[in-house]
């Protein structure tokens, strides 16, 4: 044996130099990118509960508009409740009296009172004509002696009154939110060119 000391074997590096370039290269831009994508990802979360928030108070507004709305208008809508009630008592006494009496003549006139004055003011069309339809049914009616079915001709308009003021207070008291899609323009008129 000799007496020289051992010589160490140099030891080979496992990787070559062009990677261990490349791996020094990523562990110098991993703080950076890592960096980058955490921005990248809190700036996404933060624009999309900036739009979550710009949608939930636009919802808020239009519950807030349409209940100022319903507000406003409630006297009118009132005062239409009371004038169609009212229209519908008289028209429904027309059942109780023999026709072309004076009780009747008199009805007739306080029902042209109620639906050419304050009727006509607080209804729509389709109310407007069945008020009319009804009016001109009772002023035409001649009964026919011992025939239930001449009775028909005011019992249909007066049944179509009735629809037709039920279907314009539900309009007017249940489906208000209509009144604030019909007041906006269509998305292509309120659109920039």
């Amino acid at each position: 044996m000799s007496r020289l000391p051992a010589r160490e074997r140099p030891v080979k590096d496992p990787l070559s130099p062009t990677t261990q370039a490349i791996l020094q290269l990523i562990q110098g831009l991993l703080p950076a990118l890592s960096a980058v994508v955490v921005g990248g990802w809190v700036a996404f979360t933060f624009l999309q509960q900036q739009k979550e928030a710009q949608a939930s108070l636009l919802r808020q507004s239009e519950k807030e508009n349409l209940t100022r709305l319903t507000e406003a208008r409630k006297p009118f809508i009132e005062k239409q409740f009371s004038i169609y009630f009212e229209i519908v008592e008289v028209a429904g006494k027309f059942v109780h009296l023999k026709p072309q009496s004076k009780e009747w003549m008199a009805l007739v006139k306080q029902y042209d009172d109620l639906t050419f004055g304050a009727g006509w003011l607080v209804s729509d069309k389709e109310t407007e004509i069945a008020m009319s339809t009804f009016g001109g049914a009772v002023k035409s009616y001649k009964p026919q002696e011992g025939s239930y079915f001449s009775f028909l001709e005011i019992v249909g308009p007066y049944s179509k009154l009735v629809t037709s003021l039920r279907s314009a207070i539900r309009r007017s008291w249940i489906e208000p939110d209509k009144l604030l899609t019909d007041a906006r323009p269509p998305a292509s008129e309120s659109a920039p060119p």
